[in-house]
């Protein structure tokens, strides 16, 4: 597709959007069976033209995609927000007289279908069915149950492209990447920069790769590995072909409801018999994007504070704030809150920010929040203090919706950070005070953050009541109690905890701890309460356990080299699969069930 020179930035921009952590990808999965099975224990049934949501933790339900009647199979699906996009075998009547064809595309959102990819306008060959759909940004990621030539392009049918506006660019050639051409692609999402998840119509192998007709692999960087192994998440799939997939993707929502609106402006635009079903998708689209990544405009409305030294000691910073710390956000000045100059407390006794009402957003804007008299070595201050003043809290911690990014906390004589639920921390460095650096409350979120040389936790999310964080990409480092504590049903990806005085990082009930690194810590490297999903890890050179994991866990896939006491502490019923445990120095394993590929000092034979 040629693309006008002066929108190829914004388009740029848009595919940045689509970069996700694999982890929150991975924690929940929207799927399409080809035939009728039971799922979640057999409490569900899931037709072929139902979509069932799996959070791979034992919980199963059916999507609302609407009324479909039961002679069509659902054989394309994808979902951004509230915007479902869906494809059948057959031809079918859905409500508000929308017929959606074979190789058509509709999209739902919640209440109303609407045309979307009509084959006929855009001339894809009679016979020729969409079996695979994603939104992608500028368009939509197709493929289709057999070959053609379309639009200037030949595509196989374990090829991808990307439609938009009447354009076709293939993005994906199968048999350039090992493909086999007996195979066919049944369902894909674009993860943006050439990065897709498959899943396939057949069993088979690519690069070492073995997977059956109900797993998703994931093609990442030019390498295959496994999703989602159907099977393994639940026995039904087995005799089930995965047709139809969804994995939502947060942090590029916006991304791609912007990416999608443009598509439809653009066709809108084009005329003819196509406007008015665009401007119904329009409505969709923005509706979406309503509550996704356009919601920050309704914050800027609010009004952006500036606060710097001299209103936080001489005036005051907002109305209701007063001269001396700590600066009270009430919300009447505004939400928008940007520091213009460092902070520096001058009592260890104080708060530096205290924030009484919810959905406040604080940019530290590269400045420092720091307790005055904390120069190198950091390390020193805490020892300096046994005081209580926070760097930003809330009042009451309760308060939901807070965000805190971009900066540095630095040498309280309390928490660096305490917020309360669903609160964000994203982009922060909180070093050298005195209790935990970083607290949030369930359904928090903190990302790409750094907690060392905090003298209690360096992050945690386990406050009462439990539940529902999201702990990914942060670095937690010599602390004298865990380097990252989470909630029950916590998702904990993608971090390095190290040099902790206790265990590196601890994971509540339910959670899911994938890929995260532990080393060189004084207790285990890592534990998982029961009933968790430990995948992708790897702890080493840790005094303890390389990993303790309780009742009912699943171990998969994860490495432990060189700890001190066993590789592997698994509860009873614990199942452990394709680990590697080697020169730790008890044991290799101690109980759990052994489900098998496991290696332990180099043999099969584990434990």
């Amino acid at each position: 597709m040629n693309v006008p020179k002066s929108i190829r930035p914004l388009l740029a921009g848009l595919a940045s959007l689509l970069v996700v952590s694999p982890a929150l990808a991975q924690s929940l999965i929207a799927a399409s069976p080809d035939v009728t099975i039971a799922l979640g224990a057999g409490t569900v049934v899931a037709h072929d033209h139902d979509v069932v949501i799996d959070n791979q933790l034992g919980v199963v339900v059916l999507e609302s995609i609407g009324a479909i009647p039961a002679a069509s199979d659902v054989i394309a699906y994808s979902r951004v927000g509230n915007t479902q996009a869906l494809a059948f075998d057959v031809t079918t009547q859905l409500a508000g007289g929308v017929v959606a064809r074979p190789g058509d595309v509709v999209l739902y959102d919640g209440a109303q279908f609407v045309p979307f990819f009509v084959a006929d306008d855009n001339e894809l060959p009679d016979g020729i069915r969409v079996d695979a759909v994603s939104f992608a940004p500028g368009g939509l990621l197709l493929s289709f149950d057999r070959a053609v030539e379309w639009a200037g392009s030949v595509l196989a049918d374990e090829d991808l492209a990307r439609w938009a506006i009447d354009a076709v660019t293939p993005v994906f050639d199968g048999s350039t990447f090992a493909v086999e051409s007996r195979v066919d692609v049944d369902a894909a999402q674009d993860l943006g920069f050439g990065d897709f998840l498959v899943s396939f119509d057949v069993s088979g192998e690519i690069e070492g790769v073995f997977f059956d007709d109900e797993d998703v692999l994931r093609f990442e960087d030019g390498v295959w590995s496994m999703e989602f192994d159907g099977s393994a998440a639940d026995s039904a799939w087995v005799r089930a072909d995965l047709q139809a997939i969804a994995v939502p993707e947060p942090m590029g929502q916006g991304g791609l409801m912007l990416g999608c609106l443009l598509l439809v402006v653009g066709v809108a635009m084009r005329g003819g018999r196509r406007r008015s079903w665009a401007t119904s998708a329009i409505g969709i689209v923005l509706a979406a994007g309503a509550s996704l990544g356009f919601a920050l405009e309704s914050r800027a409305s609010d009004g952006r504070v500036e606060i710097d030294q001299t209103c936080a000691e001489q005036t005051g910073c907002l109305p209701g704030d007063f001269a001396g710390f700590p600066v009270t956000i009430d919300g009447t000045g505004g939400r928008s809150v940007v520091l213009t100059s460092d902070l520096v407390i001058p009592d260890p006794n104080l708060d530096a920010i205290v924030i009484t009402t919810p959905d406040v957003t604080i940019d530290l804007n590269d400045h420092r929040i720091i307790a005055v008299g904390c120069v190198p070595p950091l390390t020193m201050c805490p020892l300096m203090y046994s005081t209580t003043g926070s760097g930003i809290t809330a009042a009451p911690v309760t308060l939901p919706g807070l965000v805190v990014r971009n900066g540095q906390v630095v040498g309280m004589g309390g928490v660096g950070i305490d917020l309360g639920r669903y609160a964000e921390v994203r982009d922060v460095v909180a070093r050298a005070n005195r209790y935990t650096g970083v607290l949030a409350r369930p359904g928090s979120i903190v990302v790409d953050s750094v907690a060392e040389d905090n003298r209690w936790r360096g992050i945690t999310t386990a406050q009462v009541p439990f539940g529902g964080s999201v702990v990914v990409g942060n670095v937690a480092s010599r602390s004298s109690l865990e380097g990252i504590l989470s909630g029950d049903t916590a998702v904990v990806a993608n971090n390095t905890v190290r040099l902790n005085v206790n265990t590196g990082l601890s994971g509540g009930l339910g959670s899911v701890l994938l890929g995260n690194a532990a080393y060189d810590n004084m207790a285990d490297g890592l534990f998982a309460n029961g009933w968790s999903v430990v995948t992708g890890n790897s702890s080493y050179s840790n005094d303890g356990n390389g990993f303790q994991t309780n009742a009912g866990s699943l171990v998969r896939g994860n490495v432990a080299r060189g700890n001190g006491n066993y590789g592997f502490y698994a509860g009873v019923t614990a199942g452990l699969r394709e680990n590697v445990s080697t020169g730790n120095t008890t044991a290799a394993v101690l109980y759990g069930l052994d489900l098998g590929a496991n290696a332990c000092n180099g043999t099969t034979t584990c434990p």
